[in-house]
Order: structure tokens, then C-alpha cells, then sequence
């Protein structure tokens, strides 16, 4: 998961893309390429290989096409509405029925702001939005990591140091 951040590090605030299928099913295919595939294509290209990346678009056709075709597909999305959760909206039909274009759109719906990405982004910039109990925690995992750091470093050093001979002081003459 990862938190949209715009050009400032401050949340970004563009709305999430069409990722449900009510919404993908009206939607052309070069619009589909366009406002969704396009801008996000180098993080797709992070989880799907180029066969994976073939397949969100041909699964969007046929979304369409059966939309258009298929009068039990079109009554299933038809009942779909702006409360249908992402999963339900998915797996109301056959699942193995799109599935390249429903991972795409399951993970587009989980990295936008006001979604599920708030702690994400609350470490993204430290002490923004909390309240003096989620700082606390906050500051209390910051000093474990230093901890931690600190006594790695401390086993680096020798237990038994060795004094070295100091030949200034040679009193022998």
C-alpha cells in the first residue's frame, strides 16, 4: 500500500480512478487507457508483466462487450451502487471472469487519500494531523529504532580494548 503524495509531500487529493465495474462497463476502452492505465502505467508495470498488462485491457473490453451483450451481467452491475464495496462489486459475478482488470482495480482502490492509507501517510510526514496520543506512539517507535541502531553500533566496539604503547614517554635513556 502507498500513500498518494502530491509534488509537496501533502496528501494528494485527486479522486480515486473508476475502479468498479458499474463505472468501467460505460466506459470506452481509449478512455480506459487514457485517464486510468496511462497515468498510473509505471506502477501497473511493477506487478504485472507485459502479458498481465495486455490482459487488464482485454478484460476491460470484454467487460464492456458483455455489458452491452449480456443481459445477467448488465442486471448484476446495473444493481450495483455508490455503496457497493470494491470486493462485493467484483465478486458478483464469476471471478475468474476479469480477474486481471479486478487485481488492477482492487489495488487502485487501497492507495488513495481518505481511504485506508492513513497511517501510511501519517509516517510519510512526521507529526501531521495527530493528536498528542499518536504522537506519543509515534515518538515511541522513532526512540526504538534509534535504540536499536544504537546498539548495533555499541557490539561494533571492542569489549576489551588494548591500551597502545605510547613511545613519547619513553623514560629508558
Amino acid at each position: 500500500m502507498q500513500a498518494e503524495r502530491d509534488e509537496i509531500n501533502h496528501a494528494a487529493m485527486l479522486e480515486a480512478p473508476a475502479c468498479m465495474p458499474v463505472d468501467l462497463a460505460k466506459m470506452r476502452p481509449k478512455l480506459f487507457l487514457d485517464d486510468i492505465m496511462t497515468p498510473c502505467l509505471a506502477r501497473v508495470r511493477l506487478f504485472f508483466s507485459a502479458d498481465g498488462v495486455a490482459s487488464i485491457d482485454q478484460d476491460h473490453r470484454d467487460l464492456v462487450k458483455a455489458y452491452k451483450d449480456e443481459v445477467g451481467i448488465k442486471a448484476i452491475i446495473d444493481a450495483h451502487s455508490n455503496k457497493t464495496n470494491v470486493n462485493d462489486g467484483w465478486y458478483s459475478f464469476d471471478r475468474a471472469r476479469f480477474s486481471q482488470l479486478h487485481r488492477l482495480c482492487s489495488g487502485m482502490a487501497s492507495v488513495f487519500a481518505k481511504t485506508t492509507s492513513k497511517v501510511e501517510s501519517d509516517f510519510s510526514i512526521l507529526k501531521w494531523e495527530k493528536d498528542e496520543f499518536r504522537m506519543n506512539l509515534l515518538d515511541l517507535s522513532l526512540e526504538g529504532i534509534f535504540q536499536a541502531k544504537q546498539f548495533k553500533l555499541l557490539g561494533l566496539l571492542d569489549p576489551n580494548p588494548v591500551p597502545k604503547a605510547d613511545d613519547d614517554d619513553d623514560d629508558d635513556t
